[in-house]
């Protein structure tokens, strides 16, 4: 009976410190679309979720006759903001970073983005107090964009800066490096290669398992991202064509022309089928690649095993109808 007794608290221990462990990680989420406007559909979601504070891509940074411009920058209906925190991102190609001809370019680079987020706040009466950078970065463009990084910070020294993080880039951080910011995002997604068949790019246990003992050497504090999206992966004759965005399960299933293969998740077209502008010929396949939510606790626990110490948030990528 004492036995029993003590593994019964033993335990209750146990649950109650994951418990409690878990609840100090606030809920938030990414917005990815040009145009931010909050359905009724999104709305409900936040509010089910208890969710107030939304990570807005505001522009994507790539090259233009080889210099650095901004790309889809965000239009914001504001009313759907109110009581809302937003936190600006922005996604800055690696291309950006692959020859730079001086540190100069490095400055003006952080100053005109700075000033960019400067303008969008001002313009949509906006108040922040962190920008995050999403960058993924490579072992020649570490040193550039760490040093853009820096005058960046120079240039909002009143924001908290924030840093993506990629696995391999944790696991393998004494040769990729460490971002010089105030805490990283792990990005706990698109795992693997995009193929026909095959395992989950976005999820996989097993390939995620062969870095999550690198989380607690990491030097800096992590926060996590989980994915909340899906697709199906069309391809013909083995070579992938295109992916299509937030296709599912359920919505591939009600399609006519489809039938399930003897491959987990992949589907092959029966019948020559138009798909959001696109044609499937007889043949082709379409694997369905997305996260349950029981995955989803599955990773949030294998990650509060494993991370140093429980991360402050969990951002959910990304909010869609």
């Amino acid at each position: 009976m004492k036995i029993f007794s003590l593994y019964a608290f033993l335990l209750t221990f146990f649950l109650v410190a994951c418990e409690q462990q878990s609840s100090t990680s606030q809920q938030a989420i990414y917005f990815w679309k040009t145009h931010l406007r909050l359905s009724e559909t999104q709305e409900a979601f936040l509010q089910q979720h208890q969710i107030s504070k939304i990570y807005v891509r505001y522009c994507d940074v790539g090259l233009l006759n080889n210099a650095p411009v901004p790309i889809a920058p965000i239009q914001i209906d504001t009313m759907g903001l109110v009581g809302k925190t937003v936190v600006p991102v922005i996604y800055l190609k690696n291309e950006v970073f692959v020859e730079v001809p001086n540190k100069q370019y490095l400055k003006t680079l952080a100053q005109h983005l700075s000033a960019y987020i400067k303008q969008i706040n001002a313009h949509y009466h906006l108040q922040t107090a962190e920008v995050q950078i999403d960058c993924d970065w490579t072992l020649s463009t570490r040193y550039a964009y760490f040093d853009f990084l820096k005058y960046f910070k120079e240039a909002l020294p009143e924001q908290l800066l924030s840093a993506t993080i990629r696995l391999h880039q944790v696991k393998y951080f004494k040769d990729t490096g460490v971002p010089p910011v105030d805490y990283g995002v792990l990005m706990y997604y698109n795992m693997g290669k995009i193929t026909a068949t095959g395992s989950n790019s976005i999820y996989d246990r097993d390939t995620a398992h062969r870095y999550l003992k690198s989380l607690k050497k990491y030097p800096l504090p992590l926060n996590v991202a989980l994915p909340m999206f899906s697709w199906g992966v069309h391809s013909s004759k083995g070579q992938v064509l295109h992916l299509v965005n937030g296709l599912t399960t359920s919505k591939v299933q009600e399609l006519a022309g489809l039938l399930p293969t003897a491959e987990p998740n992949v589907y092959e077209v029966k019948e020559q089928t138009y798909y959001q502008g696109r044609l499937w010929e007889v043949g082709d396949l379409i694997k369905i690649e997305e996260v349950s939510e029981a995955q989803r606790e599955e990773m949030q626990a294998d990650l509060l095993r494993n991370l140093a110490a429980p991360p402050k948030e969990i951002i959910l990528f990304d909010l869609n109808d």
